[in-house]
């Protein structure tokens, strides 16, 4: 293959994940920021923080929804095409480090260091 894109942001990019929708992608930005850019022109559409650490982000099957967990056990939704916030479930964990949602994109799961995994219906 070719490179067709390239996107700089001065800072460590981990993370990286392209939408099902395949018109964004959202790389963590060093450990509490994330990137939302149009994908695959890497026109920025915003840059959002989060109080704590993000362990994980993962795109909704229909691109509705970003989501990211982390060390606070915090839990939140981003739409997935403005990055604005959506939802926010706090679980009293002491951090959750996975995240998953079924193929409709109507549940979420996360998974933390207490052995549970949590399951929210986003509808």
């Amino acid at each position: 293959g070719k490179v067709v894109a390239q996107m700089a942001s001065g800072i460590v990019l981990s993370d990286v994940e392209i939408s099902p929708l395949g018109n964004r992608i959202v790389a963590k930005m060093g450990d509490s920021h994330f990137t939302l850019r149009e994908f695959p022109t890497g026109l920025s559409i915003c840059t959002q923080s989060t109080p704590a650490n993000i362990e994980a982000m993962r795109f909704s099957p229909d691109g509705r929804f970003l989501g990211t967990v982390g060390r606070s056990g915090v839990v939140r939704f981003w739409n997935g095409q403005t990055g604005e916030t959506t939802l926010s479930f706090d679980w009293p964990v002491t951090a959750l480090h996975s995240l998953a949602f079924d193929p409709n994109g109507f549940r979420a799961a996360a998974g933390g260091d207490e052995g549970k995994i949590i399951i929210w219906d986003l509808e």
